[in-house]
């Protein structure tokens, strides 16, 4: 027997050692569910000692004031370890809470709630945004499938909407999620994806749109299946209108590159009978690095329209990329404009379709990991961009290793440079905690009155630290994990 054919069936038998193992835990995961409650609870009790606070977050009403609170993931966190929860903060005319109001903690071991977040949206129709929590490893159709959890907005205490479901065990549902009004009824539908579920082919990924409405049913109105083995599909998701019809279009990170979909009333008939992207936005290799042709389409923002064409405009990053000097990891950034005419498909090498282009400032920043839109910061005109870089040298005197940085970017100024020279020297303001070796930055989000939550998810042997900030002036307030 050759060498080759000896490894191959080591490799076989190892796959069914894998498999078995994998069976007898989701036999036991079953089990231990069937006595567990509905959805995730809140407790008055929990434990960050390595619970990875900041791995998520984002700014949604939660009690009907008027003002965006903060929610934040430690998908890691609870009296029992892995269980995940989300801790709440609250806004207020005096200014946010630095601790936390109540928290949701995960119902099963291993559940890992608080892994994604995201404001989704008026989805029940109610008048209040809601919000979506993702539980990547929760008993879903089957025990470690995922799970994705739909609470109202504007309540006093989070009031669950709906619980959706993955398929399979590992399929990681709601490793992503995200809202918005695909099919123009009025209500935000949302938007999962589980990156590991067999698409078309083996592990390559699918995204499942769930329509809104005053419930929320149980089966995807739409699934979006990947077409390349262990393709990601919908790494990273976002929303917004690219092609100016006033009707929200779904963008989708997938395999080195983004996929836009239209939204439309006829957004369901159209993918049930063809699930081909309108638009096929590929990465394509820069520099010498041998990982720069890889990672294009991992964060994603939508931006508005930037130019005052007409047309909302997207950003899009590939932080493993390589810079002119081909040091690797160094990050890029682009900001690619829309139009009612965008071609079926183009490269992000196509001059033509940017408006800028940013490249990370040292080899190994992860520049562009995290990518969010703010507020019109310097009275601009428009929205402007904070990009994070969790693997930066930062800290308050800026010599801390994988610390992690954000860097502040005014819109205006980014179009009136050259298009393809920009760097973080272009930055307006960067920003940076003492955390070293815990990613600060790796999760971003802002909201629309010039706020944004940082987290570092690593930072003190993972319990982990989330960072509220204040874009315009840098002040900024730790939150609270006790």
């Amino acid at each position: 027997m050759s060498i080759s054919q000896q490894i191959e069936r080591r490799r076989k038998c190892y796959m069914k050692i894998a498999k078995a193992i994998l069976l007898i835990l989701a036999v036991f995961l079953l089990q231990s569910c069937n006595s567990g409650s509905s959805s995730p609870q809140s407790t008055g009790e929990i434990d960050l000692t390595s619970g990875k606070l900041g791995y998520s977050g984002g700014f949604v009403d939660l009690d009907g004031d008027g003002l965006q609170d903060l929610v934040v993931g430690a998908p890691d966190a609870s009296a029992s370890p892995t269980k995940g929860a989300v801790l709440a903060y609250y806004n207020s005319p005096n200014g946010y809470s630095t601790s936390r109001i109540w928290e949701i903690t995960g119902e099963e071991e291993g559940e890992n709630l608080g892994f994604s977040f995201a404001n989704v949206g008026d989805v029940d129709g109610d008048g209040y945004d809601d919000f979506a929590v993702g539980a990547l490893h929760a008993v879903g159709e089957a025990p470690l499938s995922g799970a994705a959890y739909i609470y109202r907005g504007g309540q006093d205490m989070p009031v669950l909407l709906a619980r959706l479901r993955g398929n399979l065990p590992l399929d990681k549902f709601g490793y992503r999620v995200a809202g918005g009004d695909l099919n123009n009824d009025g209500k935000s539908d949302v938007i999962v994806s589980a990156i590991y579920e067999n698409g078309e082919v083996y592990q390559s990924g699918t995204v499942s749109i769930f329509f809104g409405g005053a419930t929320l049913g149980a089966t995807p109105d739409i699934v979006i299946s990947g077409n390349v083995i262990n393709g990601g599909m919908g790494f990273a998701l976002a929303t917004g209108d690219i092609n100016g019809d006033n009707i929200a279009d779904l963008f989708v990170g997938h395999e080195n590159s983004v996929l836009i979909y239209y939204g439309g009333i006829d957004i369901a008939d159209r993918l049930a009978l063809d699930q081909t992207a309108d638009v096929h936005i590929i990465g394509k290799s820069q520099g010498g690095g041998p990982h720069s042709g890889y990672g294009f389409g991992d964060a994603l923002a939508f931006m508005g329209d930037v130019n005052n064409d007409g047309f909302g405009d997207l950003a899009i990053s590939n932080w493993r990329s390589s810079g002119p000097d081909s040091s690797d990891y160094k990050g890029s950034v682009y900001i690619f404009k829309g139009a009612a005419d965008l071609p079926h498909e183009f490269y992000e090498s196509d001059l033509p379709r940017r408006l800028a282009k940013i490249v990370g400032g040292a080899e190994a920043d992860t520049f562009g990991a995290s990518l969010t839109v703010t507020g019109d910061i310097n009275k601009g005109g428009v929205a402007d961009l904070l990009v994070g870089a969790p693997w930066a040298t930062g800290g308050t005197n800026g010599d801390v290793k994988v610390s992690g940085k954000v860097y502040l970017f005014y819109t205006e100024e980014l179009l009136a440079g050259p298009l393809d020279e920009l760097d973080t020297t272009w930055a307006a303001r960067t920003y940076s905690a003492d955390t070293a070796s815990g990613e600060f930055s790796k999760t971003l989000i802002a909201n629309t009155n010039g706020y944004f939550l940082a987290g570092a998810p690593f930072a003190d042997k993972n319990k982990g630290k989330a960072f509220l900030f204040e874009a315009a002036t840098g002040d900024s307030m730790q939150l609270a994990a006790e």
